[in-house]
């Protein structure tokens, strides 16, 4: 092991100890697999308030809920907003989708059981929520990005925040 050190940086090389692969696959391989998954039926019997969600589904598990259909036009505005910002929405879609392919087997593995939709169907999901998700925080932060009729935010009784 050879190190040196330039301002406030310490600089370590270490040699490709086949231990140290092995430990860090292990740990990555447990730290991204099934972080997302159902909740017990038991659980769910208990209190469903707390499990089912009532106004937004987030990702895949809850996406064909009648119940949450309602806010899938909201979703897709929110995704215009936040893309439509940028210089060029077909260019900034395209990075979007292209980033999510790459992604999209790692994201997969995130799931406790597996996701029966097929690519395409799974990336439009992951974009739709994910940047509804981003436009919602930058919404929530940034003032003057709210719209007077944001129904999201002026909805009584709908507290999503």
């Amino acid at each position: 092991m050879e190190g040196g050190r330039a301002g406030d940086h310490i600089t370590l090389e270490v040699e490709h100890d086949p231990l140290v692969l092995s430990i860090r696959e292990k740990m990555e391989a447990i730290s991204s697999k099934h972080c997302i998954c159902r909740v017990d039926k038991k659980l769910v019997e208990e209190n469903k308030k707390a499990y089912i969600p009532a106004i937004v589904s987030i990702g895949p598990l809850h996406h064909d809920n009648p119940a949450l259909v309602a806010m899938e036009d909201k979703k897709w505005r929110y995704l215009y907003a936040l893309l439509g910002r940028g210089p060029d929405l077909e260019t900034s879609l395209g990075n979007c989708v292209k980033a999510l392919r790459d992604l999209e087997h790692r994201a997969r593995l995130c799931y406790e059981e597996e996701i029966g939709i097929l690519t395409d169907q799974f990336l439009q999901i992951m974009l739709v929520d994910g940047c509804f998700i981003i436009e919602l925080f930058l919404k929530y932060v940034v003032k003057g990005l709210k719209r007077r009729n944001d129904p999201i935010f002026s909805t009584p009784g709908r507290d999503v925040l």
